[in-house]
């Protein structure tokens, strides 16, 4: 009874594609500049080999070049089909993200390299990155409500003389003066292992 069961799992999923499907998300992805960052490591990968263990699919991935991270060498994983089909859907290379798994292991997740030029190119890129970077902005203006009459005289705003952004990494602390118009410059900015602590600072 329980063995005829699990063959009616699959066959209800397929006859509601029309109602699970793959559902595209309405939110654009971040740029590559801030996925790079994401997960444990990202590498460009070989998919060696795809077989089917029983019920299960499984993958083997080679790394070819490693560009973040200290992803396996190879990595045998299970790659289940969804409704948006399998991660990795052919032998062939791509681009991976490689993360822990709460259980301790290894997992993956990539794009063909045939999709995924741009990417691909600030990844190589990133393989040897640049020693320090330009950092530049401005401070948010002030904002008025909505409902706020407006004066004959404003108020100016708050003096922002002698205002400096202050950025903290393990190297130290750099400064920047901010200019009358809120703008600031980071010309030279040292490459940090952690994130930039950013404070604003004010002369009293």
């Amino acid at each position: 009874m329980l063995g005829r069961s699990s063959l009616l799992v699959p066959a209800f999923l397929m006859s509601s594609s029309t109602a699970l499907g793959c559902v595209v998300s309405p939110v654009t992805p971040p740029p590559i500049c801030q996925r790079f960052w994401e997960e444990d490591a990202v590498a460009l990968v070989s998919v060696q080999k795809i077989e089917k263990r029983a019920q299960d699919r499984f993958v083997t991935l080679q790394a070819s070049e490693i560009y973040r991270g200290a992803p396996p060498n190879e990595l045998v994983m299970k790659d289940p089909v969804t409704d948006c089909g399998p991660n990795f859907g052919h032998t062939g290379l791509y681009l991976a993200w490689f993360y822990h798994s709460k259980s301790g292991k290894w997992k993956a997740y990539g794009e063909p390299v045939e999709a995924s030029e741009e990417d691909l190119r600030y990844a190589q890129s990133m393989k040897n990155p640049p020693k320090v970077g330009h950092i530049y902005g401005t401070l948010d203006k002030q904002r008025r409500p909505p409902f706020m009459p407006i004066l004959k005289n404003p108020d100016p705003g708050q003096n922002r003389a002698g205002t400096t952004v202050v950025a903290e990494s393990e190297n130290g602390l750099f400064r920047a003066d901010v200019g009358s118009d809120l703008s600031f410059d980071f010309p030279r900015l040292p490459r940090a292992s952690t994130e930039y602590v950013w404070m604003v600072s004010q002369a009293v």
